[in-house]
């Protein structure tokens, strides 16, 4: 009896010493469409290897989280890729998320989704930095859904893509047309400026309507921090005054925000690409 209490209890304490190891060290995902959840300093976040538009390629992809000094990083060597829609100018958005995740379903601690009518500030901090082959197209970009239907698994006619460019190379631009130039204040390095965005509007293609906002003058490293809001109130007004789907734009569920890369493109066979993350805060005034 007392050689079967031994062996348990060295077990569990085994079991109780991997475990913690394991939780104290660093996450990776290494195969498209994984994704996982990381405690990043409090909050939690997903990070999810998104590929959606790849069917094969040969070379490696990495995202990685470093516990021991709160950095997310993300290497891409790929050659030989095919696409499942060829037509498509984008082949993947690997990315970071905090909130509900339309499509899978996912989620995150956190208070999102919540209905934009009662968000009084939404305040991003990113500090990152990207680099890239000089020939691929790609961009550093913020997203989020915004439904009629909280915590929805589809997105569809009425709900809205709202997407942040803050890097662009000349490769790449957003869907749509360009219909006007917009000023918002923004913190860059400590400093705080009032940027230039473009806006961009893509109605009644998708099952959904686009709006993009990219900055005039890209940002491809460092901490910028900066209201969501304004960018919500401009949005507004836009589907307002254009032909779009969206109706009730304060009832939409703001349901997560995003961070990750759009690249590729119909011609582009190879990518490689990185981008770490050293913060990613939201403040949400609470």
């Amino acid at each position: 009896m007392k050689t079967k209490l031994i062996a348990v209890s060295l077990v569990i304490f085994a079991f109780l010493i991997f475990g913690c190891l394991e939780n104290k060290g660093d996450v990776t995902l290494t195969e498209p469409g994984s994704n996982r959840k990381i405690d990043y300093n409090g909050t939690e976040l997903m990070m999810e290897l998104n590929f959606w538009n790849i069917k094969e390629f040969n070379g490696s992809v990495e995202l990685v989280y470093h516990r021991d000094n709160a950095t997310i990083e993300f290497h891409a060597n790929l050659s030989d890729i095919v696409m499942r829609e060829p037509y498509r100018y984008v082949q993947g958005y690997p990315e970071v998320f905090y909130g509900y995740k339309p499509w899978t379903g996912h989620e995150t601690r956190g208070e999102l989704p919540k209905r934009v009518g009662v968000i009084e500030t939404f305040e991003v901090i990113l500090n990152y930095s990207l680099w890239h082959e000089r020939d691929l197209p790609i961009n550093l970009a913020m997203e989020t859904w915004l439904t009629a239907e909280e915590k929805a698994r589809e997105v569809k006619e009425g709900d809205v893509e709202l997407m942040v460019w803050l890097y662009s190379n000349s490769l790449i631009r957003p869907a749509g047309s360009r219909i006007e130039i917009v000023k918002t204040p923004i913190v860059v390095n400590g400093t705080l400026k009032e940027v230039e965005w473009e806006v961009w509007v893509y109605c009644n293609a998708l099952p959904w309507d686009l709006i993009t906002f990219r900055l005039k003058r890209p940002i491809k490293s460092g901490e910028i921090r900066f209201d969501v809001v304004p960018l919500l109130l401009i949005t507004k007004e836009v589907f307002e005054e254009n032909p779009c789907r969206v109706r009730k734009f304060d009832e939409l569920y703001l349901e997560d925000w995003e961070v990750g890369t759009e690249f590729g493109g119909p011609h582009k066979r190879s990518a490689t690409f990185g981008w770490q993350i050293s913060k990613f805060e939201i403040n949400d005034g609470r």
